[in-house]
């Protein structure tokens, strides 16, 4: 390779200097270094081929020397300065796991699942609002029924006792409970299961309103389905000692009987649960 044809290469003329030689050298070796491509065969091999007429040039260049060495940079030696034929083959591409890939790509990796799982857990609190919203709105769970009880159970924990009589015949198909109130306090609750007739012999003395609640489905403090409320429209008084029994009958609305049961607003038993 003749100066002219060196100079040409490194793009320098007659009055450059060892420095801008050197220079010069070290631009061409990182443009035309063969590992930049790596994944392309035909331009390593072209860079290979450029890369020795640059070292060929370079030692016509060092005021005249048949041949010179590439000087050594700060950094690693270009490895393109080795012949073509004593450098490895570049490593087979293998396909890389998310936890061997390079750290920019690990750091977008864990963004976009963190993402994700964010997304997610915002998707199940709004689902959980909003059936929360609708269980609000829509009202308290419905309890399962429980097995009724039987005709005179006193639903209250401790009823007041005497010796006042009453019958109650519950002609209605559905169950009932038979609340006593005095002066708005509940003080006993009875229950009466459908077409049963009972016969109490232990009612407080005093003046009693009486309440009736009817319906199925019995749940342990009111009729799940189907309830009605009624009461008496007179008070019914008791005295202990022989008395006449006094008689309830309890019906469906619209029956005639002789009991003035009229409709009212309801009401909550203060049953024991």
């Amino acid at each position: 390779m003749t100066r002219a044809e060196a100079l040409r290469i490194f793009e320098l003329d007659d009055r450059r200097t060892q420095e801008e030689v050197r220079a010069a050298y070290r631009e061409l070796v990182k443009v035309w270094h063969p590992d930049r491509f790596a994944n392309d065969p035909d331009l390593r091999a072209k860079a290979d081929r450029r890369l020795q007429d640059i070292n060929r040039a370079y030692a016509v260049l060092q005021d005249g020397a048949q041949t010179v060495e590439p000087p050594r940079e700060p950094t690693p030696p270009p490895r393109a300065a080795t012949p073509p034929h004593a450098a490895a083959p570049p490593p087979a591409a293998t396909p890389r796991s998310p936890a061997h890939a390079p750290p920019r790509r690990a750091d977008q990796w864990i963004r976009a699942h963190r993402s994700l799982a964010l997304l997610v857990i915002g998707g199940l609190l709004a689902g959980a609002a909003v059936v929360g919203i609708v269980l609000t709105l829509v009202g308290p769970t419905q309890q399962a029924p429980i097995p009724r009880p039987i005709s005179g159970t006193d639903l209250l924990a401790a009823p007041l006792a005497g010796e006042g009589s009453l019958i109650v015949l519950n002609s209605d198909s559905r169950d009932a409970v038979l609340v006593f109130v005095d002066a708005g306090v509940q003080t006993r609750a009875v229950y009466i299961r459908a077409g049963e007739r009972l016969q109490m012999l232990d009612v407080a003395p005093g003046a009693h309103r009486i309440w009736v609640t009817a319906g199925r489905d019995w749940i342990g403090d009111r009729f799940a389905t189907d309830p009605v409320f009624q009461e008496i429209g007179e008070a019914l008084t008791f005295a202990n000692g022989a008395s006449e029994a006094q008689a309830i009958t309890i019906a469906a609305r619209g029956t005639d009987t002789r009991t003035p049961l009229r409709a009212r607003s309801s009401f909550l038993l203060n049953t024991r649960r």
